[in-house]
């Protein structure tokens, strides 16, 4: 698949802008209105679902410079840069990454390596030295955000993936381990909560360390790149999985099995990655937003209307009118919050009730009792009536339909 143009936007008008900036040196150094067309770009122009989005733009900032050298005034020639660099970036070789990072699991507790979708996860009592040397560089140098003081109490994972450039390993490391996170939280995590004092706290149980750095082989640093967490929550209890929650990883190896083996796989896997991550919001509000929009994933209905999201969840419930309420009550609170601003503050029940009608549609996908080939499939399936009746009705229209056709007469 090759770069292409976003309908519903207008190439020339913010060509217009790019030509004038070209031409009175504002694109030196791609700062301020420059990296406003970059940014804007990102939205205006398709590559394919994999290119991480830290790539997208530095693909797209070099393709500006480069269609700006070339004197490039028109859409087509602008997208003709922009093609020339995604062509480069596809036929760029992959080379060894190893990613070192943490995890709010005791480190006593010995876990397996494991293989996610080409990424080598390994779970480590301790770091390296050489690589304890650079992270504390690191803490030195950004001590006053950077809480990494809290790693000794945390299991070390090293990540090992071969990619083309760091931001494409560090992309597809961590989803891999946020895979891993989705599914133990899937059962380590509680169906309700409610906090009387303190702050909010996020739902997860497992969270991912406060900062990942980029190693060659031996150990040392590529490159001074890292990447960090800006939702780390500080006071994560350290989870003892060998001794308290043997069953959650005996579960969890039974789902990735299961995983593994499933026609959609990806989906459910890109399910999980947002689940995990959606529950480690400390802002409840933002949570509900996320959820909100991981169940229109898992019900195929992004661009759809509310009904029909809702009428799909429902039909997995016993209770319909009641789960019709739930949802409906969620909806309006959701509106309320994304296009209103407002909050009631004390949002922990609903973001419970939304979290098990997630729960509820992966369930059902990993299920997949009638051997769905895909999603679509699957959420297609949700729109049958839910009343016995209609569907008692509906099987006897559909037997008719094919004897009809298989007569031979019309």
């Amino acid at each position: 698949m090759q770069a292409s143009w976003v309908d519903g936007f207008d190439q020339r008008v913010l060509l217009s802008r790019f030509v004038h900036l070209a031409n009175t040196g504002g694109l030196v150094g791609f700062d301020g209105e420059a990296k406003n067309f970059v940014t804007l770009l990102r939205s205006m122009v398709q590559f394919p679902e994999a290119v991480p989005w830290g790539v997208r733009y530095e693909l797209l900032e070099e393709a500006s410079r480069s269609a700006a050298n070339a004197g490039a005034t028109t859409p087509k020639e602008l997208l003709a840069h922009i093609q020339a660099g995604f062509k480069a970036y596809a036929a760029m070789p992959r080379k060894k990454y190893v990613l070192f990072t943490s995890i709010t699991i005791a480190p006593g507790n010995k876990l397996g390596s494991t293989d996610i979708n080409g990424v080598k996860l390994s779970f480590l009592a301790k770091m390296p030295k050489v690589v304890q040397t650079t992270r504390a560089a690191l803490y030195t140098q950004h001590r006053s955000w950077l809480p990494l003081e809290e790693e000794p109490r945390m299991l070390v994972i090293k990540a090992q993936v071969e990619a083309r450039t760091p931001e494409e390993a560090a992309t597809r490391s961590l989803d891999a381990i946020d895979v891993l996170r989705g599914i133990w939280n899937f059962f380590l995590t509680t169906a309700w909560r409610h906090t009387i004092d303190g702050p909010r706290q996020p739902i997860s149980k497992i969270f991912i360390g406060p900062i990942h750095t980029f190693h060659d082989p031996s150990g040392h640093a590529y490159a001074g790149q890292f990447w960090y967490e800006t939702t780390f929550w500080r006071r994560a209890e350290i989870t003892d999985m060998s001794r308290d929650h043997q069953v959650a990883l005996d579960k969890g190896q039974q789902l990735r099995r299961r995983i593994g083996r499933h026609p959609y796989a990806a989906d459910l896997e890109k399910a999980l990655v947002r689940y995990a991550r959606a529950l480690d919001l400390e802002d409840h509000d933002l949570a509900i937003q996320k959820l909100w929009s991981l169940m229109e994933f898992l019900t195929d209905t992004g661009l759809a209307s509310y009904d029909k999201t809702v009428r799909r969840v429902k039909f997995l419930y016993v209770d319909v009118a009641h789960q019709g309420q739930v949802l409906e009550h969620l909806r309006r609170y959701r509106n309320r919050s994304v296009h209103g601003g407002m909050s009631t503050g004390d949002v922990e029940g609903e973001v419970y009730q939304l979290k098990r009608c997630v729960e509820h549609l992966i369930q059902f996908h990993v299920g997949n009792r009638f051997g769905f080939k895909t999603m679509e499939q699957a959420c297609n399936f949700l729109d049958l009536p839910h009343d016995d009746a209609l569907l008692r009705g509906r099987l006897k229209s559909v037997k008719d339909a094919i004897a009809f056709r298989g007569s031979g007469k019309t």
